[in-house]
Parts: C-alpha cells; structure tokens; sequence
C-alpha cells in the first residue's frame, strides 16, 4: 500500500511538472557497514522541481518505511543508482539507467557489490 502511495504522489507531481524541461530526483539510505545490501533500507523520489524536494520526499519515503537512519546519498537529474556490499557503497548519476548502475558498481569498488535502487526521472 505504501509504495502505491508514492506511485500516486509522483504521478500527480509529474502532471504538475510536464511542462518543465528539468526534474530531479533523490536516494535515501539506511545502510551500514557490513550490512547485507539487500537488507539496507532506502527511499526514493522522481520527478521533482527541484533537488532539494526531491531530498525531502526521498527520506520521507525511507523513514516511512520504519528506517531510523536515513541520509540522502544522492540527487540526480536524470537516472540515479545506489549500489553496495558489506564492505562499502558506490553512487552515481547518469542519461541511461544502465549507465548509472554501472557507474554506481564501479564506484562501490569490490566484486560483492549489488544495485539495491536505481530509477530515472519520467
């Protein structure tokens, strides 16, 4: 039910932005080291006006989910990634979510890593 809550949300902020040439978007994890990735709470948010909307309905969305320490790892114009393992985190933005996630990969440094979320604005 949460997440449908959000799905509504965004789609009623992505009709009152139509006419904007820009949207951002936001991650917010609860993670920590030596954590499983796949077990790392987060939120995420699209298809915002600005960045700093995007941040606030990103953690919104992750200490709704009952996650008590939620940061915002990143903001992003366009496809954001957030990937992980028990050894350390990597972030990254990019025009193609295959390309975020590779970079976010890449920038999580060791063979363990996971994407754990990864969107794009609409």
């Amino acid at each position: 039910m949460f997440r449908a809550e959000i799905l509504i949300a965004v789609g009623f902020l992505a009709i009152a932005s139509a006419g904007s040439a820009t949207a951002f978007g936001a991650i917010a994890v609860d993670d920590y080291y030596d954590e499983d990735p796949s077990e790392a709470g987060y939120g995420i948010a699209t298809d915002y006006l600005t960045d700093h909307e995007a941040s606030e309905a990103a953690l919104d969305a992750c200490t709704s989910a009952e996650n008590n320490g939620c940061k915002v790892v990143l903001t992003f114009g366009k496809c954001g990634a957030y990937a992980a393992s028990r050894a350390g985190y990597g972030v990254a933005s990019a025009a193609t979510l295959p390309d975020a996630e590779k970079r976010a990969l890449r920038q999580c440094g060791n063979s363990n890593c996971m994407v754990v979320i990864s969107d794009c604005d609409k």
